[in-house]
């Protein structure tokens, strides 16, 4: 996503040295029995009949025609999808680009199988209550006349511990400047592994005034900019800008921009 930073739990490698117990096989040995013949009264006698070349010809086109007008009748909208599938110990989340109709997206193995319904558009979701350290497939089909019809899998294995998750999803923000003077923003963040602090947030307008949040103790919780009370923005537009410190060894050190844009004041 542009201007955003999403920085991913750690990757666990599938465990490939366990398997799956085999299956049991189990084979009896006896006499086979013989197979009951009709005797010469119960087979029946086939009459023979004329078949005229020309009209057997001409039916057996027809009937091939009927069924390939039925076929293409009966074919699948043009759908298609792009997938990508995260995991923790228990839960795989998704993400679909989709378009078509008649979409879902399904998780199974040989113990499980689940689907959720997808929407033309940009899809993001969940399976959870799942088993640590077991292989799953996560699909896009589409139904047809005809079954389902795979548009996207991957083939995915759940860690084998529990992982922290450290995500940036995004941030809401709405300026009420004629209602109560502020500029009001929400962060979507999850940060289980406490990688990120002292966070910044600011609005600049187009002759460089700036206008600072002050952070409540929970940076998730809604916060707010003076813009009109003590802020001194002048103009419709300005600079969002919300930054942070992270510790995260796989980013960058130091200071890090989670979002930017060009907002309504």
């Amino acid at each position: 996503m542009s201007g955003e930073f999403n920085s991913p739990g750690r990757e666990f490698a599938p465990d490939t040295t366990s398997k799956l117990p085999a299956e049991e096989n189990f084979s009896f040995a006896g006499n086979p029995v013989p197979a009951e013949s009709a005797s010469p009264e119960e087979v029946p006698v086939r009459k023979k009949t004329k078949r005229g070349g020309a009209t057997g010809l001409a039916g057996l086109l027809l009937a091939a025609a009927v069924l390939t007008v039925g076929a293409v009748g009966m074919s699948a909208p043009k759908a298609s999808a792009e997938l990508a599938a995260t995991v923790t110990d228990t839960a795989v989340r998704y993400e679909v680009v989709v378009e078509g109709e008649g979409l879902s997206v399904v998780l199974y193995n040989d113990f499980t199988h689940r689907s959720a319904a997808l929407e033309e558009s940009v899809c993001r979701g969940e399976f959870t209550g799942l088993r640590p350290n077991v292989r799953y497939t996560v699909a896009v089909v589409q139904r047809t006349a005809f079954g389902e019809r795979t548009l996207s899998s991957q083939r995915v294995v759940t860690a084998a511990e529990p992982v922290l998750l450290t995500e940036w999803r995004g941030i809401t923000h709405e300026c009420t400047c004629d209602v109560d003077g502020y500029f009001h923003f929400q962060m979507d963040l999850i940060d289980e592994n406490h990688y990120f602090s002292d966070f910044t947030a600011t609005l600049t307008d187009a002759m460089g005034t700036v206008s600072a949040c002050v952070f409540t103790e929970d940076p998730t919780a809604e916060q707010r900019i003076d813009v009109a009370l003590h802020g001194g923005l002048r103009g419709n537009r300005a600079e969002f800008v919300v930054t942070c410190k992270t510790s995260d060894p796989a980013a960058p050190s130091g200071t890090l921009e989670l979002y930017r844009a060009t907002v309504a004041i």
